[in-house]
């Protein structure tokens, strides 16, 4: 039995084999296998890498598989897994006369009602029945990959035989073999636990064959080939190692088991190294078993190393990622190409050895160089160095390879590849043709070069294929990944032609599969696609288009396709693509997409289950939809997230963000109560949290987020609540925001209640003098400044400007951000215009020598501290004061002469007169009360001076100006027929610049009757009913009118 022995390294092949091996991995080859000559091997400095399925490994698969044939165990040559698993699956045993057949080779009773009747006896089992259960291991294991399900009848077989001992010698029923098929069953799931469930079988028939030598199941190397395969798939800490130790107990304990490694074991540890990621040593370890496997012969004289072994190695050189691994496994390539022409049996290089050469220069030289490389390799597996039938899967590495490489000539280096092999293929090399592989490559190489018609070309020569099938002159047919790879690429174009060529595209691939039978049925990754291309615009068509699109896959799935599954990812791109869309209402088609998901699910669908990130993306659209139904629909979904949460769904949990977007969702909708609901969501919160619902400690957002929402009241609760949540904030230690002092200032100078404008004052003091100790984090901006002056100047104290001056004295001193100058300009301008527009009657005045205090301090620094804005404030200040006489007039001309000149002096546009600075300076002279006529007089003289000015400056009159400039003369030209013919001239002048607008007609009524018609004319129409109507007037009056427009 034993197969690994000294003596068979003395033939010439087993020489040879061994010493270039040893050559390629620097150490002398062994004369005898000992466990020092095991030890200490050698090549340093090599890292490992994992490699999944590689299109190497994709494309050509061939390795041993063991079978059993009248209980003795032999090897043949046949496909199997190249992960190194036996295909146990295949084996049969006449003495059993096992049919290995689907559920109708059980006396036509169905599988499950066979199981069952087996599970459920409690009498003895006949021979029949024996064989019926062994028949039933089988179908479970082969046909139905449910290892359990045969696991459950095994453990009833040995059931069975612990029954017999007791009254005579004990029949084995449940074999090695049965065992060894549900083990590999095992290592064929999917299943997370198949190292614990293989292990757990494999020990129970260990066990049993201590206690029962003579007659129970014995592990033989197949069990222990599939326990060394469950461990080289696991992903688990100490796998490997586990592998390692399970190799050194067979290869030590041979001799007194019986138990002798073979090929297939060796293959599987080769394996289990080739699969580590960036695991330091795994590739030489790899290289150390490959010398050793040279030395040995299996029980039949053949060498235990083959093309398999060495395609393990070189695999492991492509996962370490090395920069030297590619030149490293052309060493290796060469070796096998020498030992195969040296009379070396099963060594040749074969599509596997090239295509992963090929892999190793494109995952880690990459670019052109890895292409070009490849197509070395290309030539020299055309010379012969590996048999033609693997030629396909080579070229199609090489056009991968130019796909990979970023060059903008990808596509017709690729293209040049598939004319050679249907070159080839014409002159009648047959294993050169291609396949739908080399044509879907070729096209992924032209989407992906990055030239401006790199998708265009890809989708041209898409066509063209499915043109020449549908000729009859190729008979490739591109399938749905063909189609993907050219709709990922419309995808990520973003091109304006995008959506309709994805469009078509799609259309296409349904008539192809319908019409044609194509291979071509959309599937889940097709309806993504589309559904992207869709959500990369904002606009309300193309949002509804995705939704279409999701609908379409839901009615495929429905309809059998079965590869069109929807899944969470593509709902949550369509609510994704709402949350960045300008589609009103983007709440309800949010919460539209989020019942679909759970219809899906309640259909059958476990892969779409909402799930907290789901149900976080609809609230996001409520907060967005910022509307008073947005908010009612966010707390509906909040309601549903507890009760889920509170049923067990471990998908769904309330969080303290959840709390956050629905609070933010209520603080955008203009809710009157607002503030108060807020309170309750908080409290809410607040109770979850003590109750150790949610253990997260809410962060300085949510804080902010509140105090927000109380912003939004004037009551005096507010300002108290406020104060109790900066309490909470520094119970739970967490620092207030900028926006956490600013929202609580607002609240507080909002508030209605006695003293709140004090408070706030001493609360930001305290924060003032905080700054100064170093707390950078507790100074408020400009606008936590800016509401205190502001509460300020609405009150009625009379120490309300000094208190004023001493904010401004003490912004003065701070920083109060990054932007101290524009910060001042922005609260001396609010300032200004609060004092200007308050109800106060020095308003204006106060207004005015608080300007002439800061143009004193202006000149005395080298920054800016006023702009336009201030003055303007201040003229419109004058212009709405209660002084009736030209006196404000003069001071209002005043304030804007001064601008006019420190714009023409600094030459900065941050002085220079807007139109609306124009207009507020002419409304002062429109008020003007018990004025005399010569003040009157004055008035005109100073609004005509003033229009000139406004002409000469560039500047165009509106309708407001027009409007204004009526109102002056209604109120200060007493002659009725001059105040006509000024207006006369002024409405004239107004129609021909087409400003004839609202505030125009608002003046034109207070004319009488007969000056109206005498200025409307044929446009004249019961002016007291339609005089503002726009629809009467000549559209040429009204052209130019921006207010007008909006209507």
């Amino acid at each position: 039995m034993r197969v690994i022995s000294t003596h068979s390294c003395g033939s010439t092949t087993t020489r040879v084999a061994s010493a270039a091996v040893a050559r390629l991995v620097g150490r002398s080859a062994p004369s005898k296998v000992t466990a020092a000559g095991l030890a200490g091997s050698g090549h340093a400095e090599r890292t490992c890498a994992l490699w999944k399925s590689t299109p190497a490994e994709q494309m050509v698969r061939s390795t041993p598989y063991w079978h059993v044939s009248h209980g003795q165990r032999s090897y043949s040559t046949l496909p199997m897994e190249q992960d190194g698993t036996n295909s146990m699956l295949q084996q049969h045993t006449s003495s059993d006369t096992m049919d290995v057949k689907a559920e109708a080779g059980i006396s036509g009773v169905s599988l499950e009602e066979r199981t069952d009747q087996i599970l459920s006896m409690d009498l003895r089992m006949d021979d029949k029945m024996v064989k019926q259960a062994r028949k039933v291991i089988i179908a479970w294991a082969m046909h139905k990959g449910k290892p359990e399900m045969a696991e459950r009848v095994l453990e009833r077989l040995v059931a069975e035989e612990k029954r017999s001992i007791s009254t005579e010698p004990m029949t084995t029923l449940a074999n090695t073999v049965l065992y060894n098929i549900v083990m590999g069953a095992w290592t064929k799931s999917h299943a997370p636990d198949i190292v614990k469930r293989t292990h757990d079988l494999f020990n129970r028939m260990e066990q049993r064959s201590i206690e029962y030598p003579m007659s129970a199941a014995k592990p033989d190397i197949i069990s222990y080939n599939s326990l060394l395969t469950a461990y080289s798939k696991s992903t688990l800490d100490g796998a490997t190692k586990k592998v390692e130790d399970l190799m050194a107990l067979l290869e030590s304990n041979h001799d007194t088991s019986g138990i002798t490694p073979d090929q297939v074991t060796y293959n599987i540890v080769l394996n289990a190294y080739a699969n580590k990621v960036n695991e330091y040593g795994s590739a030489k370890k790899a290289e150390d078993l490959l010398l050793r496997m040279s030395s040995y012969k299996d029980k039949g004289g053949k060498l235990m190393v083959d093309a398999t072994s060495f395609n393990r190695v070189l695999k492991a050189w492509v996962n370490s990622g090395e920069a030297g691994a590619p030149n490293r496994l052309h060493e290796i390539l060469k070796l096998m190409m020498r030992l195969h022409n040296e009379g070396v049996p099963n060594i040749r290089p074969d599509g596997i050895s090239f295509c992963t050469t090929i892999e190793a220069h494109t995952k880690i030289t990459g670019g052109v160089q890895a292409a070009e490389s490849a197509e070395a390799l290309l030539g020299l597996a055309l010379s012969g160095a590996v048999e033609s039938k693997h030629m396909t899967s080579i070229f199609n590495a090489v056009i991968k390879s130019w796909s990979r490489s970023g060059s903008p000539e990808a596509g017709q280096k690729a293209e040049h590849i598939l004319q050679r092999m249907e070159l080839l293929n014409q002159w009648g090399e047959n294993v050169t043709k291609p396949n739908v592989i080399s044509y879907t490559s070729c096209i992924e190489a032209y989407v992906k070069s990055g030239k401006p018609d790199s998708v265009q070309r890809g989708e041209d020569l898409l066509r063209r294929v499915i043109d020449m099938n549908l000729e009859g002159t190729l008979s490739v047919r591109p399938n749905t990944i063909t189609f993907n790879n050219v709709l990922a690429a419309w995808a990520k174009s973003e091109k304006p032609e995008a959506s309709q060529r994805t469009h078509d595209l799609f259309r296409l691939m349904e008539k192809l599969a319908s019409e044609h039978q194509f291979d071509t049925l959309p599937d889940t990754s097709t309806y993504t696609l589309c559904i992207d291309v869709k959500t990369h615009r904002t606009n309300k068509e193309s949002i509804l288009d995705a939704i279409y699109y999701l609908e379409e896959m839901e009615k495929s799935y429905l309809n059998g396709n079965t590869r069109a599954k929807p899944d969470n990812y593509s709902y949550h791109k369509i609510i994704t693509g709402l949350l960045r869309s300008n589609l009103k209402q983007v709440d309800e088609q949010a919460h539209l997409v989020l019942k679909m998901m759970k219809q899906q699910y309640w259909s059958g669908n476990l892969e779409v289950k909402p799930t907290s990130q789901a149900y976080s993306y609809v609230l996001a659209c409520c907060a967005k939809a910022a509307t008073k139904e947005a908010a009612e629909r966010a707390t509906s979904i909040l309601k549903e997230m507890f009760a889920l949460e509170k049923a067990g769904d471990p998908n769904v949990s309330v969080t303290n963000g959840t709390y956050l977007t629905v609070m933010n969702a209520w603080g955008k909708s203009g809710h009157p109560d607002t503030a108060v609901i807020v309170m309750k969501i908080w409290n809410n919160l607040l109770r979850r949290h003590q109750e150790g619902t949610i253990s997260t400690i809410p962060d300085a957002g949510m804080f902010e987020t509140v105090l927000k929402g109380l912003s939004k009241t004037p009551d005096a609760w507010a300002s108290h609540e406020a104060t109790r949540i900066f309490g909470l904030m520094r119970k739970f230690n967490v620092e207030p925001t900028l926006q956490c002092y600013n929202h609580y200032l607002e609240i507080l100078t909002k508030s209605q209640g006695k003293n709140v404008v004090p408070l706030a004052q001493a609360f930001l003091l305290r924060s003032v003098n905080d700054f100064k100790k170093g707390d950078t984090k507790a100074m408020p901006n400009a606008i936590g400044f800016v509401a205190v002056i502001q509460a300020w100047m609405r009150t009625r104290d009379p120490n309300a400007v000094q208190e004023v001056n001493q904010l401004f004295e003490i912004m003065a001193e701070v920083s109060i951000d990054d932007n101290i100058h524009s910060s001042l300009v922005l609260v001396y301008s609010t300032t200004i215009n609060a004092l200007a527009r308050s109800y106060r009657k020095d308003g204006a005045h106060l207004a005015q020598n608080l300007l002439e205090m800061l143009e004193k301090k202006e000149s005395k620094e080298t920054s800016r501290l006023l702009d336009r804005i201030t003055y303007h404030s201040v003229i419109g200040g004058w212009a709405s004061s209660t002084d009736g006489g030209i006196e404000k007039l003069h001071k209002a001309r005043a304030v804007f002469d001064k601008l006019v000149r420190r714009s023409k002096n600094e030459k900065s546009q941050h002085f220079t007169p807007v139109l609306e600075t124009y207009n507020t300076l002419l409304n002062a002279a429109a008020f003007i009360y018990k004025g005399t006529p010569e003040e009157c007089v004055e008035a005109l003289a100073i609004v005509a001076d003033l229009l000139q000015q406004l002409r000469s400056s560039g500047l165009e009159p509106d309708h407001v100006t027009y409007g204004t400039i009526l109102k002056v003369y209604l109120k200060l030209v007493n002659d009725k027929e001059k105040r006509f013919n000024m207006i006369s001239e002024l409405f004239s002048e107004c129609c021909k610049s087409g400003q004839v607008g609202f505030f125009v007609m608002k003046e034109i009524q207070r004319l009488n009757e007969e000056e109206r018609k005498m200025l409307l004319k044929e446009s004249y129409d019961d002016p007291y009913t339609r005089a503002r109507h726009f629809e009467i007037l000549p559209r040429e009056w009204t052209r130019n009118v921006k207010e007008h427009k909006k209507r």
